[in-house]
């Protein structure tokens, strides 16, 4: 977001501030109302992007590592995967869940006797 310095400007009575030091001449504007607005919607908007793409990144990552886990053993059970990601049983089922809809895994056979297929 570009400095739009008629913004700064429009404040009645706004008076610029001059800082001088030996590499020259700061001028200072306090910023209206309406810059400041700006400003806080382009950070909300900024933070709520970074947020997002690191929840995505996390996830990514998870599945990542789920999926090494069961490339070096297709029996391993949910409560191993979990003790070695630590992670909660019912949040690494959630997740796994989320992979098997998503068509990254599938669990072949009944739950205590089954392995793990990596399909994608």
């Amino acid at each position: 977001m570009g400095i739009n310095l008629n913004l700064l400007r429009r404040n009645p009575g706004n008076r610029p501030k001059y800082d001088i030091d030996d590499e020259g001449v700061m001028v200072l504007y306090e910023a209206c109302k309406q810059y400041k607005k700006l400003l806080a919607e382009d950070t909300t908007q900024t933070t709520t992007q970074t947020t997002t793409q690191t929840a995505a990144q996390t996830k990514e990552e998870l599945s990542s590592k789920i999926i090494d886990i069961i490339k070096h053993n297709k029996h391993v059970t949910l409560k191993e995967i979990a003790e070695k990601l630590n992670k909660s049983r019912d949040g690494i089922k959630h997740h796994i869940t989320k992979m098997q809809k998503a068509g990254k895994i599938r669990h072949i056979g009944k739950v205590n006797d089954g392995y793990w297929e990596i399909t994608n």
